[in-house]
């Protein structure tokens, strides 16, 4: 089990640390009031996902529109595998979702969901270097006003809130927006 907090008697998210604390339910010894391991994050996480084949490793998505990876129990101390950096291609605002899935020509790959409306693909073998592949998923009399920066009244109305792989063809997915 993972879960990450910020501070709530803050305004200034996206340049606010969170903690991240994980518990592994199947050992003997769980005590909920204590995690088994607990990082200090340079940003708020507001999204989570476990690796589908390796839960040691784990992605946040935060709410300044970075993507991360965090080796849990890793060697040396240092758990943040990596982390994305801002571009024009990479998300600009929270990341609501994340998802793991698997496609033939990349294996394991991660998937981002903003409210911005983009949905980026990312690869754990370029340590996030850049996103992989992309799309806009907001509808396109938006496009328009994705352009206008976040508070001047122009912004995207519906970004990117909910994301669904289907079990059975890993290609396909479900997008829900913020409104609705």
């Amino acid at each position: 089990v993972a879960a990450a907090s910020g501070p709530l008697d803050r305004n200034d998210w996206e340049s606010s640390e969170s903690v991240l604390c994980t518990w592994s339910v199947m050992r003997r010894q769980l005590d909920p009031s204590r995690a088994d391991h607990t990082l200090q994050l340079p940003c708020c996480l507001v999204s989570l996902a476990v690796h589908r084949v390796a839960p040691d490793l784990l992605a946040g998505g935060g709410f300044n529109g970075d993507v991360m990876l965090v080796r849990l129990g890793a060697a040396g101390g240092e758990a943040l595998a990596c982390k994305s950096s801002l571009t024009e291609y990479t998300h600009a605002w929270p990341v609501l979702q994340l998802a793991w899935t698997h496609t033939p020509q990349l294996g394991h790959v991660l998937t981002s969901l903003s409210s911005d409306g983009r949905l980026l693909v990312w690869s754990p073998a370029n340590r996030l270097a850049a996103p992989a592949m992309g799309c806009r998923v907001a509808p396109r009399a938006q496009a328009a006003a994705e352009r206008e920066p976040f508070g001047s009244g122009k912004a995207p109305l519906a970004g990117g809130a909910a994301l669904a792989f289907s079990p059975v063809d890993p290609s396909t997915f479900v997008v829900g927006f913020e409104a609705g």
